[in-house]
């Protein structure tokens, strides 16, 4: 597989480049319109064992924020569309394996825009949007409702789709 077009959209631009010549041109017309969100810098390390938190909460958790409370790290991650950059930014650290997610492009890390007709209708506007025209065929990512920011739903909500429609008859 190629490396991918830092101009296309995450997930739905891989699904595009994936199957787009057996979907429905409607839904490929759907997909290529999924703007990406802001980039972010991100820096891989490959590290020979867990960070060693002193907080035994940070020592479980999958992904860690970094910074300070509630509010500051929102008023952190709005700041960014009034004034440019943060004088108080935080972090995020994910505490999963070093490979390359193809995913992330451009920076992107929450899968996609978060303006308001993204942050519903991901990837597309439907009542199941895990559910591609091409039967068997299941989108769950950042991508997908409700988004990055709730991690492993996506996946977890297109997998349960996947076997609930594998159960009935003539599926």
């Amino acid at each position: 597989m190629s490396s991918p077009d830092a101009t296309a959209p995450p997930t739905p631009g891989a699904l595009l480049r994936l199957a787009g010549h057996a979907l429905p041109p409607r839904y490929a017309r759907a997909l290529a319109r999924f703007r990406a969100g802001p980039g972010t810098i991100k820096v891989d390390w490959a590290l020979d064992g867990p960070i060693p938190w002193s907080a035994p909460e940070a020592r479980q958790a999958g992904t860690v924020h970094v910074g300070g409370d509630d509010s500051e790290v929102l008023d952190t991650t709005l700041m960014h569309r009034r004034s440019g950059l943060p004088d108080r930014p935080f972090m995020l650290t994910g505490q999963q394996s070093e490979r390359r997610n193809r995913n992330l492009v451009g920076g992107d890390v929450g899968g996609g825009s978060y303006t308001l007709d993204q942050v519903i209708f991901r990837p597309v506007p439907s009542l199941a949007p895990y559910r591609t025209p091409l039967r068997g065929l299941y989108i769950g990512s950042a991508s997908t409702f409700p988004g990055g920011a709730v991690h492993g739903v996506p996946g977890h909500a297109a997998a349960r789709l996947a076997l609930a429609e594998s159960r009935l008859p003539g599926r």
